[in-house]
């Protein structure tokens, strides 16, 4: 297929110049035209599983019969919240509390840079684990502002992982932004998008991600 051919060497060529944004999208709405076509399946996976991406328009935002729970900004609760939120889930998955752990950043992300920790502020989220588990996280923050600049320090992460250049790859090693605290190093970045068989999307404001764990 002429078309399909143009489409993957153009994601591919915008992927090689860093342009990961517009390469998921157009990969994106590709797909949602052909939901057959498995290399450009596989291809709009990897980049989600590798990088931060925003897409007001993406269907996993659905929220439609989904449930619902909302939750004061307790630090000290996240755990509790993450346990409420699995405690419905096929006992195996919640043995191994993966899921449980993986939520509990992302709920402890909405709470401390969402919301700064203040505890009258709100996260919402609406989840769902059948036919798959999804969850649907919003704060009431100004949004992740840095997306572009943890992507660009991603990039040039896994270049360096690829290219086998230690030097650099040494001075990568944590993200750190103007916000981050002594501990925070993007961590739980990188191993989020490397869990979640989507990724980690997000809203054009920044202030909502959706993610899904296909059982």
């Amino acid at each position: 297929m002429v078309l399909s051919s143009e489409v993957m060497s153009t994601a591919r060529d915008m992927v090689s110049g860093g342009n990961i944004q517009p390469a998921a999208i157009l990969l994106d709405r590709f797909v949602r035209e052909y939901p057959r076509h498995q290399k450009a399946r596989r291809a709009l996976s990897a980049i989600r599983r590798c990088y931060l991406l925003t897409d007001d328009d993406n269907p996993l935002f659905s929220s439609a019969g989904m449930q619902y729970a909302e939750f004061h900004s307790d630090y000290n609760q996240i755990r509790f919240y993450a346990m409420i939120l699995t405690q419905n889930l096929p006992e195996a998955i919640r043995q191994d509390r993966l899921i449980e752990q993986q939520l509990s950043e992302i709920v402890k992300n909405a709470i401390k840079h969402g919301n700064q920790g203040q505890i009258r502020k709100k996260i919402r989220v609406w989840y769902e684990q059948q036919p798959h588990i999804r969850y649907i996280v919003e704060d009431e923050g100004p949004g992740m502002a840095n997306i572009e600049e943890w992507n660009a320090f991603n990039f040039r992460r896994r270049t360096a992982i690829r290219t086998n250049d230690m030097e650099n790859l040494l001075q990568l090693l944590a993200y750190k932004s103007a916000d981050s605290e002594e501990n925070d190093g993007g961590n739980s970045l990188f191993a989020g998008l490397e869990f979640w068989d989507e990724g980690m999307i997000y809203n054009a404001r920044r202030n909502k991600v959706v993610v899904v764990k296909y059982l």
